[in-house]
Formats: C-alpha cells, structure tokens, sequence
C-alpha cells in the first residue's frame, strides 16, 4: 500500500518537474490571478479586513506558485511551521520567510518569532486532487493532521495535468 503511494507521488513529481518553464510560468501566472479574483469574489473583507488571513505554503520545484498576484497581499499571510509535534500558521510576508532544511528538502518557514493564527481560508498543496476535494500529499501527514481540525476554507492548487477524477483510496 505505501509502495504504491509512493510510486504515485514519484510519477507525479515527475509530471511537473517535466513541464517546461514556459508552461509552468504561464500555469503560475493564471493560477495566481485566478485565486485572487477568486478571493476578491468570495471574500469581500480580504482587501480591507486587517484581521483577514491567508495561509498558504511556499512553493517547492514542483508545486505550483500561486504566490504571484499575491505580493500587495503580503500583510494578509501567513505560512506553515511544521515540527514533530505538528504545524501551525504564523503571519509574514514571504520576504520575512527563512530556509528550513528537512526530509532532504529545502523550504521556507516563518520564524518562531512571529504572530500564530488560524487562517481563514487556507491554499493547500498537493501532488494531485481529485474532483472531490481529495488529495495525495507528501507523505508526512502534516497536512493531513491540520486540516482534519481546520473549520476554515481550503483551496488545493495544483496544474491541470494533477487532477483526477478520482483519488485512490489505500
């Protein structure tokens, strides 16, 4: 069951990896002004409530960048702290994020130093969703572990070739 998880996220990892940057940039672009128009759709306090947040991860190589139309928005976000015990949400702006080196990657965390909150709508990363909402992450669990608490919104962002119309189940 694990090995077939495991092979799964490999041949997704593969699939993004092998877009070219070209697509990747253009998927990123529309992907980012899309969530927001979204947001500002849904969510008529996000431009003008300082108390509003969103949380979201900073992408990795082979994660989709949603970040990009976001940059006015930085006082509004916040990103992931992820240790044993399990993760949380603290505000920054993606300048003030610092690198964390874990499982052999590299990501970029907020400081221990800055303010927990729970997200209002959360933008969650996966390496493929099926069209019911479900996903396939890293493998850790730490997503996993936040979101079964969470009571607030969660968007998954991936490329079109990440959806699938269903998610296995093991």
């Amino acid at each position: 069951m694990n090995d077939a998880k495991q092979m799964l996220r490999q041949e997704f990892r593969r699939e993004v990896v092998s877009l070219s940057l070209s697509d990747r940039e253009y998927w990123d672009k529309k992907l980012s002004y899309n969530l927001l128009s979204f947001m500002a759709d849904k969510y008529t306090t996000f431009s003008s409530d300082d108390n509003f947040t969103l949380g979201g991860f900073y992408p990795l190589d082979d994660e989709a960048n949603w970040l990009g139309s976001f940059a006015v928005w930085h006082n509004r976000l916040a990103f992931p702290l992820f240790d044993k015990s399990g993760m949380s949400f603290l505000k920054c702006s993606p300048k003030d994020l610092i690198e964390y080196n874990e499982f052999g990657r590299t990501f970029m965390v907020p400081s221990n130093d800055k303010k927990k909150i729970i997200p209002n709508v959360l933008i969650v990363p996966g390496l493929f969703f099926g069209i019911d909402g479900k996903r396939l992450g890293r493998g850790k669990g730490f997503y996993d572990k936040y979101l079964s608490t969470y009571e607030g919104v969660t968007v998954g962002v991936c490329y079109e070739t990440q959806l699938r119309t269903d998610v296995p189940v093991f």
